[in-house]
């Protein structure tokens, strides 16, 4: 298992596309496990998470949710600044890049 978190940071753009792709690619073989702020990032993932934490009696709690298609949409809308129209067009654009790719490795 590979644990990165936010191996992301500093980047964005085409840099980020490319992570994103990166990692699906180390995935292929390894668990992968890959904490980011970056929806091009997030959208390349096969299965997504939202991890939230809030206090609750003055402790922190977090939470993990797996998201299921329409969740990671929500999500990675957010991710790109809020639920407006545009973000959430973008958001499944990332998505639909991802939607059916074919891994050369498995043909």
């Amino acid at each position: 298992m590979l644990v990165f978190d936010e191996i992301d940071a500093n980047v964005g753009g085409a840099t980020a596309a490319a992570v994103g792709e990166k990692m699906r690619h180390i995935a292929r073989r390894r668990q992968v496990i890959c904490i980011t702020h970056l929806p091009a990032v997030a959208a390349a993932a096969e299965t997504h998470f939202v991890v939230a934490k809030r206090v609750e009696a003055g402790r922190t709690v977090s939470e993990i949710t797996l998201l299921d298609q329409p969740g990671r949409a929500v999500e990675i809308a957010r991710m790109l600044g809020g639920p407006t129209q545009a973000a959430r067009r973008h958001a499944e654009a990332l998505l639909a890049q991802w939607q059916g790719a074919i891994e050369v490795d498995s043909l």
